[in-house]
């Protein structure tokens, strides 16, 4: 899947995220959380669906997951204040827009 939305296009077949022309990283969680929110997009997703496709048959708190939508942001250029593109339903889980 190759998409482009605001400055950045992300693709999954060579495994990349460009912002602005340039690189960026993403750690393995937080790059395959981006690429199930763009794959479900605009479905909201659990943070229960989230939590077992990237930790299968582990228990993990909700920070962690927080963390991991807050590195996304980041990588994005977006703030959970204003968002762009991941969109907190809270209570729920979350949504590309």
């Amino acid at each position: 899947m190759r998409l482009a939305f605001g400055d950045c296009i992300f693709d999954s077949e060579i495994r990349a995220l460009v912002r602005a022309g340039s690189p960026v990283h993403l750690g393995p969680k937080a790059y395959r959380l981006l690429e199930l929110l763009l794959e479900a997009r605009p479905r909201v997703l659990s943070k229960d669906e989230i939590v077992s496709t990237l930790w299968p048959d582990t228990f993990v708190t909700d920070g962690s997951l927080a963390n991991l939508i807050a590195e996304v942001r980041s990588a994005l250029g977006d703030t959970a204040n204003q968002p762009r593109f991941v969109r907190t339903v809270h209570r729920v889980g979350y949504s590309f827009c």
